[in-house]
């Protein structure tokens, strides 16, 4: 019964533009209910220094994201509801074209969630892990 939550990204074309999409699956025997999670930012500023937001909530991070990001199309964050379930079906998390790869380093999703036994587990993804050399 004990989940296994892991993530994926990979390239693929969406609307006719490449994105780098990133799927969080739960690989356990059972279907686990995720609570609303945080987000934790890491921007790059152009001289390259990486600045790193705390931990936010969904609406913050998609602010911040629009303030950083000219194009509202470039990206996609999905809305995490709490009390979401998670099965190895998927859940798609986020996209973003390669353009964004100039000013975002990185895009953490921590996750706190329960399995059918009550037990409560945490998991985080980077959502970016890969997609430089992806879009190299």
């Amino acid at each position: 019964m004990r989940p296994y939550v892991g993530w994926s990204g990979r390239t693929e074309v969406s609307g006719g533009r490449t994105v780098w999409e990133v799927t969080a699956k739960n690989h356990g025997s059972g279907p686990i209910v995720v609570f609303e999670p945080s987000y934790q930012i890491k921007l790059r500023s152009a001289s390259g220094a990486i600045f790193e937001t705390s931990w936010l909530e969904w609406e913050e991070v998609r602010s911040e994201l629009r303030n950083r990001i000219s194009d509202p199309d470039s990206f996609f964050l999905l809305l995490v509801r709490p009390i979401a379930y998670m099965t190895d079906s998927g859940l798609p998390l986020m996209r973003f074209s390669p353009d964004v790869l100039s000013v975002i380093e990185d895009v953490l999703v921590k996750f706190e969630f329960k399995d059918v036994s009550g037990d409560t587990y945490e998991t985080v993804v980077h959502g970016m892990r890969g997609a430089r050399e992806q879009h190299a």
